[in-house]
């Protein structure tokens, strides 16, 4: 998923490449608590790259969260589904 090529410049062919990525992709399959973590993992991100945009913006750098924050999201492009293993890693980007 981190290599990710648009197919197209075609909307129609956009959307349906887009369909192959949405997180509720395989809800059924897994149900709505490892879809809910996984959103839950996914936000957590969202909310730790604006923390690390305020700190690049005052100069603060830290390669070592950097790296793990690169770590979880490759992580999340391999769908996981093990609830244990989406918890840990939600505490660890909550950190």
């Amino acid at each position: 998923m981190a290599d990710l090529q648009l197919v197209s410049d075609d909307l129609g062919e956009l959307q349906r490449q887009a369909a192959e990525f949405t997180p509720n992709k395989d809800k059924a399959a897994i149900g709505e608590n490892i879809l809910g973590l996984r959103l839950l993992c996914l936000y957590g991100l969202k909310g730790a790259a604006a923390y690390m945009e305020h700190a690049h913006v005052l100069g603060q750098y830290d390669n070592d969260i950097y790296a793990q924050y690169h770590k979880i999201m490759a992580w999340l492009g391999t769908w996981p589904a093990d609830m244990n293993a989406l918890l840990s890693v939600q505490w660890k980007s909550a950190r």
